[in-house]
């Protein structure tokens, strides 16, 4: 019990939850240059797509709290103006004609793109079916992926590389025990050069994204489509009664978040438009991956207070080993007939107690009582 206590499950320490900071940096650059047999949308939109692509660019927002986003795939809608147009045959509700509901103005579709005008209108996305006119950014977007066969935009965002600065604190040890995942080295160009590899090179905190992803379990090529959230775990598990430098170091694990196998929530996508002036704008659907950095830990150290406690409560179980061995000695053993015999005596007669008398006279009601 005392091994278990003290020395195994340091009984002897207290703990502190690790406070910490999260910085990020992404580096890379993408050159687009597809044919235009690749592509599925109008030729006056490859432009758009086939082009330079930076950092300021595909890290959408420039900065976040515990994360950070890489555009993978978009979908470009370029120059809408306010006015009246066809809905996207695909939102549920915008098909109107024969046999189905007919369109009702001022209404607003909540999984639409506007307000309806009251007018059934033939599709310009798709001439077979008729949809309710809307007023809206026009003309409204078709949720087409750029590129055929279900490939993404922005695939050599695989080579990126993100650095990640962690530091963390023990507030109830004081600001001696503060540091950075940021290792000491004498080679200063080590910070550059290196890659995370869990084996290689487990504490450079410059990551591939591709290996992030894979670490998690996925193929890259198959998120990058629609997006995921993937989260990298860094644990802080540090004994402070060892050095602090060298033995209190970060472990990282990756997984995924979202759910890859519900065809609703799955992915990762938002929407954003750049106005150029009154009335025009283009409007851009991102894709990508968000991942969330989660920090946790504990730092533990040598107390009197925690160690007397233990040593107390240890004591205290030495009160209950006779009854529990008792119970064990009389239900799971073999021998439980024998031991029962041999704690147990069977009384004869109207004493309620055991008498030692050689004149004792037996009756025929008999009584058990135990005498240990």
């Amino acid at each position: 019990m005392f091994r278990y206590v003290i020395i195994y499950n340091k009984g002897y320490q207290e703990c502190d939850r690790v406070e910490s900071s999260v910085t990020t940096k992404v580096k890379g650059v993408t050159f687009t240059n597809f044919s235009k047999d690749e592509f599925q949308v109008p030729a006056t939109h490859i432009p758009l797509y086939n082009r330079l692509w930076d950092v300021s660019e595909y890290v959408i927002p420039a900065s976040e709290n515990d994360a950070f986003f890489i555009m993978t795939n978009t979908i470009i809608t370029p120059n809408q103006s306010f006015g009246t147009c066809d809905e996207n045959p695909d939102v549920k509700g915008a098909l109107c004609g024969v046999g189905l509901p007919p369109c009702k103005k001022g209404y607003v579709n909540r999984l639409g793109n506007g307000v309806t005008t009251g007018r059934c209108v033939n599709s310009t996305q798709n001439s077979e079916v008729q949809v309710c006119e809307v007023e809206a950014w026009c003309p409204v977007d078709d949720g087409i992926f750029p590129l055929k066969g279900s490939k993404p935009l922005l695939e050599d965002s695989q080579y990126y590389t993100v650095l990640i600065k962690n530091r963390i604190y023990f507030p109830k040890f004081g600001t001696k025990y503060l540091r950075s995942n940021l290792m000491v080295s004498k080679n200063l160009n080590r910070l550059q050069s290196c890659r995370y590899d869990k084996w290689k090179d487990p504490l450079c905190p410059i990551f591939l994204i591709k290996d992030v992803v894979e670490s998690a379990g996925e193929n890259f090529s198959e998120i990058a489509i629609k997006g995921a959230v993937i989260a990298i775990r860094i644990v802080w598990n540090c004994n402070l009664d060892l050095s602090f430098t060298r033995s209190c170091l970060p472990e990282y694990s990756f997984h995924r978040l979202d759910h890859a196998d519900h065809n609703v929530t799955f992915g990762w996508n938002f929407r954003r438009a750049f106005h150029h002036e009154f009335g025009r704008r283009t409007l851009q659907k991102v894709y990508g991956i968000k991942f969330v950095i989660d920090v946790h830990g504990e730092g533990c150290k040598a107390a009197v207070i925690p160690t007397l406690s233990n040593l107390g409560l240890g004591c205290g179980f030495f009160v209950l080993a006779p009854l529990i061995s008792d119970c064990i000695m009389r239900t799971c053993l073999k021998s439980k007939s024998a031991i029962k015999n041999f704690k147990y005596v069977t009384l004869k007669g109207d004493m309620p107690f055991l008498v030692d008398q050689p004149d004792y006279i037996p009756m025929e009601a008999e009584q058990t009582r135990s005498y240990v």
